[in-house]
Formats: C-alpha cells, sequence, structure tokens
C-alpha cells in the first residue's frame, strides 16, 4: 500500500464535506473541485510536481491539511520525504537540459519564415527526470543512447536543416558536452555555432523559441 492508496481508503469512509471543513475551506465548492482533482492524480509526487493552487492552498499545503483532517500524518512522513527530496533536486537544476543538433547548416535561398519554424526540430528537449540524482557519467551516458536513437530513427538528416554531423548536449549545470552521432562523446569539443533562425514583433520572439 502507498500513501495515495491509503488515502483513497481514507476519503470512502469520510463524508467529504465535513472533511473539507476541518481542512478550513468555507467555500466547500472550492474544496470539492480540488478533491476531485487530487483523486484524478495518478501518484503524490505528480500531484506534488504538477502543483495546484485553489486562492486557499498549494498543492503541498492540501496535501498536509488532507493527512491532517485524515490522521494520517506520521505513517507516511518517509514516502513524502522521498517525494520532496526528488522535487527539491529538480528544482536546483538551473537550466534546462537540452540537445541541439548540429547540421553545418548555412543558408541559400530559404524563406527566415520557414527557417524559424523549423527551428524546433533542431532541438531535443531533455526531461529533468531522467537526470535527477544521476552523476555525470550516468547522464552522458543516458544522453548518448538519446543521441545515437535520434540519428538512427531521422536517417541522419533533418527536414529542410541537411545531413546531421555532431549533438551538441546543455546539462542543467552549463556545461556542454558534444557527441558523435553515434552517441559517443566527441573527441573534438571545440565550441559549435548555435545560431538561430527567429522571428519576431518588437521584442516578443513568435517562432523560433527551443
Amino acid at each position: 500500500m502507498n500513501l495515495l492508496y491509503a488515502i483513497k481508503q481514507a476519503l470512502e469512509q469520510t463524508n467529504h464535506d465535513e472533511l473539507l471543513r476541518t481542512m478550513g475551506y468555507r467555500n466547500l465548492k472550492t474544496g470539492q473541485k480540488t478533491l476531485l482533482k487530487f483523486l484524478d492524480t495518478n501518484s503524490i509526487y505528480l500531484w506534488l510536481k504538477n502543483g495546484n493552487y485553489d486562492m486557499k492552498y498549494n498543492s503541498e499545503e492540501f496535501l498536509q491539511h488532507l493527512l491532517e483532517a485524515l490522521d494520517l500524518t506520521s505513517e507516511w512522513d518517509d514516502e513524502l520525504r522521498r517525494y520532496k527530496r526528488r522535487l527539491d533536486a529538480i528544482r536546483t537544476m538551473r537550466n534546462r537540459p537540452y540537445i541541439f543538433i548540429d547540421t553545418h547548416f548555412k543558408r541559400a535561398n530559404q524563406p527566415i519564415f520557414s527557417l524559424a519554424f523549423m527551428e524546433g526540430r533542431r532541438n531535443i528537449g531533455i526531461d529533468k527526470e531522467l537526470l535527477v540524482f544521476k552523476s555525470e557519467s550516468e547522464i552522458l551516458e543516458i544522453i548518448g543512447s538519446i543521441v545515437k536513437n535520434h540519428y538512427i530513427s531521422s536517417n541522419g538528416k533533418l527536414p529542410l536543416w541537411g545531413k546531421i554531423f555532431t549533438y551538441i548536449y546543455h546539462n542543467t549545470d552549463g556545461k556542454k558536452f558534444i557527441f558523435n552521432p553515434d552517441g559517443t562523446l566527441s573527441l573534438n569539443q571545440d565550441e559549435i555555432s548555435e545560431s538561430r533562425a527567429e522571428l519576431r514583433i518588437g521584442n516578443q520572439i513568435i517562432v523560433g523559441i527551443i
């Protein structure tokens, strides 16, 4: 049994309106709506990660008050600590990790709108969940596998941009690593230009965002 299952079991034997009053909700409709959202979640971790704010409690505050009202606070402390530790680790990752795909592209007569619209094809977003609590060597192994699979699935080419030469991984700590298409680290880690195609109206980027 995990915490979410224990909560759902306890809720089956509880009058929800009385519970919400105990939790401090004067507006029961607000509390009912949040409780339904909570019951729809797949895990406590996702509830905390995705966040919710109903003008009274955020997701963590709601969970804490719910546990207190159900008298389930101390029994599940270890599980909650694990979730919070993981979330804290993800929140401390300073930068968003991603991979830039280098094709040595040089613009000829391609319309800038087409280039800007296709800019996202040159980037692979990396979920921080894949990297949390991993060492640098473990992270590079994960990235190498992503690179290799991408190169194979794309047949070594990007629409409009052309043949793929290397992949540049940007880590959460700001470091950059250049990978060969086979997923191995390149012996040449010299700086590679990552010029971007963008369309703007004033100071706002319309297309071309990573």
